[in-house]
């Protein structure tokens, strides 16, 4: 039931590798260095429109989930506490919406995002970043996404690694 769940996933991933966030989506991006598993993308002609990402493989090899991380200069939260960036995660529709994307820096306490929004292609969430997380992030040596499928309730897991990510990040 597994095999069935990630293959299910990666095929509907295949359809939203290519894609650029959401504040970027249907303009085309370059590919401006790689630092590590993590890319640098551009959008075209706007050097200062960019982003770090990396897909993240299931068990089975194949895409499982797109990870994105924008800065966010100068935005603000509740209480006037600083964003540090976002982070989108794009999982394959089949997703458990309630249960959201599970993310866990090494053998740190995982943490949870909910699901923001599903296009025809995928599910997303769209979460600000605080200064700790990238922090830990640019410390650590793997991430661990986990999805939840809706028809069979069984765990899908993806480990980034995080080799390149503090180069990458201070790119942008």
């Amino acid at each position: 039931m597994l095999r069935t769940f990630i293959t299910i996933f990666a095929a509907a991933f295949a359809m939203i590798a290519g894609a650029a966030t959401a504040q970027q989506q249907g303009q085309p991006t370059e590919l401006k260095a790689t630092h590590g598993a993590w890319e640098v993308h551009c959008v075209t002609n706007k050097p200062d429109a960019c982003y770090i990402g990396q897909i993240g493989n299931g068990g089975n090899g194949k895409p499982l989930v797109s990870v994105r991380i924008q800065r966010t200069p100068n935005l603000k939260g509740p209480n006037d506490q600083p964003i540090e960036a976002v982070i989108q995660i794009q999982a394959p529709l089949g997703v458990l919406l309630t249960a959201g994307v599970s993310l866990q820096i090494d053998s740190g306490e995982p943490g949870l995002a909910p699901y923001k929004f599903c296009t025809p292609q995928n599910c997303v969430v769209e979460e600000p970043v605080s200064a700790e997380l990238i922090g830990r992030m640019k410390k650590g040596s793997s991430a661990s996404m986990s999805v939840i499928s809706a028809l069979s309730g069984e765990k899908g897991q993806a480990i980034l690694s995080l080799s390149g990510f503090t180069k990458a990040y201070n790119a942008l």
